[in-house]
């Protein structure tokens, strides 16, 4: 067949996958991803200049996977818009570690400073869909105690 019969079938078909069910619609997702369970950050371990995060798991359906951010203020509420620090985190299973299935660190913190924490899930449509939760907690990293000055 030559090429100029080919080109508008190809066309066609390009444009039909577009439209139908057989792909995913990265653009046409606007829901943010929804977390098993209570949504947000949970709990908050603090250590030497870091602290540990842990937080339940969240899906997205249509625009997978979901990836967390991590929002840290030394106000609360925490300053989503302006002020916060917005950390893309690399969050990894928790395995016996109570009912929250996913944690991270966030290092770089300065000692006896008390910080606001967020956690919020983010999908992988085209622009990317960030769930709202305002749920924070605080924590303050510290010196282990007896540690040499």
């Amino acid at each position: 067949m030559p090429v100029r019969i080919l080109l508008p079938i190809l066309l066609a078909l390009l444009v039909c996958l577009g439209c139908s069910g057989g792909t995913m619609h990265l653009d046409s997702d606007t829901a943010p991803p929804v977390f098993n369970g209570e949504a947000g950050i949970q709990y908050v371990q603090p250590s030497d200049g870091e602290v540990t995060i842990y937080f339940n798991s969240a899906v997205d359906a249509l625009s997978p996977p979901v990836s967390y951010v991590v929002y840290y203020d030394t106000v609360s509420p925490i300053r989503y818009q302006s002020g916060a620090v917005r950390l893309l985190v690399t969050a990894y299973p928790v395995y016996g570690a109570g009912p929250f299935a996913m944690g991270c660190d966030v290092t770089g913190l300065t000692n006896d400073v008390t910080y606001w924490f967020s956690v919020r899930a983010v999908d992988s449509a085209l622009p990317a869909n960030e769930d709202g939760n305002t749920v924070e907690l605080l924590s303050t990293p510290s010196e282990p105690l007896g540690a040499a000055n």
